[in-house]
């Protein structure tokens, strides 16, 4: 079986930020999600969004990448394009 992995929280002045996406092949759609808690394991920013047009899985979790360098670091996910 897969192991089971629990969030740990940091120590210092640092933000978690975890992100993933799904591929919908045949809509050539994908769905990125990104979470970003404090130290203290508090949820300062989730969020979720949809992609047209992504040709494949791996595009699609560069978009959920790009999302993240979007983060600002103040709990605001900003406007980014590619």
């Amino acid at each position: 079986g897969v192991p089971e992995v629990r969030w740990q929280p940091l120590v210092g002045p640092f933000v978690k930020v975890n992100f993933d996406a799904s591929f919908l092949s045949h809509s050539r759609q994908s769905y990125s999600g990104i979470i970003v808690r404090n130290v203290e394991s508090l949820v300062l920013e989730a969020s979720i969004q949809m992609h047209s047009n992504v040709p494949n899985a791996f595009v699609a979790e560069v978009l959920a990448f790009f999302r993240v360098v979007c983060f600002d670091g103040r709990s605001r996910v900003h406007a980014c394009y590619c």
